[in-house]
């Protein structure tokens, strides 16, 4: 009877049970009382090789011998063998905890010592900092985002940044994102932006950033030393009052950006029974919203000026606009309900002059 083919993914190799061993065990569980050479001709191993797999097996507890000559092995329970090995493997990881916990408070003695504002020179210093930056991150993502477009937040290439941020994403951490128009404006940005957007990510936009940033949770932000080139020096700012004071200006440039939202989002309060949107006026609507020039819009929705100005007068008889203006305000209102009328500076009540 030859032995059963060991799983594709085997869950054994975390008590150090290599692959000939498990096979070797599984073996000699339906087969009780065999020697090491009856084994090593199931195996198709040598007979060395044979009785090496049966002394790690022992000692490991995995068999049991006869004193008979030649010997005759049997296999332990497994209820009774792995369990042993289980809790061995749980020791292990409680003393490494241990050791963890130990590094950790040699690290709070030197935290006084640390530096708090790290100069970063070269990309392999910068990739690693910002790939830890955003895999340590537990709560909140930050980050202003402006030109240069050769790579997105902050300086970290396309591919390496989305693929970091949707695992950080998938652990709960929410991404807020500041852009401005220029960058949006650039080809290609306002689709990736988008689906971002549609990815769960909150981005909003303003006329101009004054510098890049990513700021993880309360305790860590990067910050490119140069606006225009992405090979330059970076700032690491571990400082609890900098990182405060950076979290404060994005809450303010927060507050005052046009939000970027899913444009076919359902509709609430009274505006329920608003009628959904088509696609194409789904995209439209979002990248008017956001303040980008008309060229820009027909150019990342592929369509002309003329097909433009004419989706934009169906948007404005299916949302009831008479302006553009009176377009923007319903927009506002159904791409975030909330916002103008919270954000909205009080106006004098208009006096009737008349009579």
């Amino acid at each position: 009877m030859s032995p059963p083919a060991p799983r594709a993914r085997r869950d054994l190799d975390i008590l150090g049970i290599e692959e000939d061993e498990e096979r070797a065990y599984r073996w000699l569980l339906v087969n009780p009382g065999a020697t090491a050479h009856a084994l090593g001709e199931v195996l198709a191993v040598t007979p060395r090789r044979s009785q090496r797999l049966l002394d790690a097996l022992e000692a490991k507890g995995l068999v049991t011998w006869s004193p008979q000559q030649p010997r005759r092995y049997v296999a332990a329970s497994p209820a009774l063998a792995m369990e042993a090995l289980v809790l061995g493997r749980m020791d292990e990881l409680q003393r490494a905890r241990m050791a963890i916990q130990e590094l950790q408070e040699q690290a709070a003695q030197r935290e006084d010592e640390e530096q708090l504002v790290e100069l970063i020179t070269t990309r392999e210093a910068e990739r690693q900092a910002f790939e830890h930056l955003q895999r340590t991150a537990r709560e909140e993502v930050l980050g202003l985002i402006r030109l240069p477009v050769l790579v997105t937040r902050v300086d970290v290439p396309v591919e390496q940044s989305q693929g970091t941020q949707r695992e950080a994403e998938q652990r709960g951490v929410r991404y807020r994102s500041i852009v401005d128009h220029g960058f949006l404006a650039t080809p290609g940005i306002a689709e990736r932006v988008m689906a971002d957007v549609e990815a769960g990510e909150e981005i909003r936009v303003v006329p101009r950033l004054p510098f890049k940033m990513v700021l993880a949770d309360h305790r860590l932000a990067f910050v490119p030393l140069n606006l225009d080139r992405s090979d330059t020096a970076s700032l690491l700012v571990r400082s609890p009052a900098l990182v405060a004071a950076l979290r404060a200006l994005f809450e303010l440039l927060w507050e005052r950006a046009t939000p970027i939202a899913n444009g076919g989002a359902a509709p609430t309060g009274s505006d329920a029974a608003a009628p959904a949107l088509a696609e194409p006026l789904r995209a439209m609507l979002s990248l008017l919203a956001a303040g980008l020039p008309d060229k820009v819009i027909a150019r990342e929705l592929d369509i002309s000026g003329s097909t433009l100005n004419r989706r934009i007068v169906e948007l404005m008889a299916l949302l009831g606009a008479q302006t553009r203006f009176q377009l923007g305000w319903l927009a506002a209102l159904r791409l975030d309900p909330e916002r103008p009328t919270h954000d909205a500076p009080p106006y004098p009540a208009v006096r009737n002059t008349t009579g």
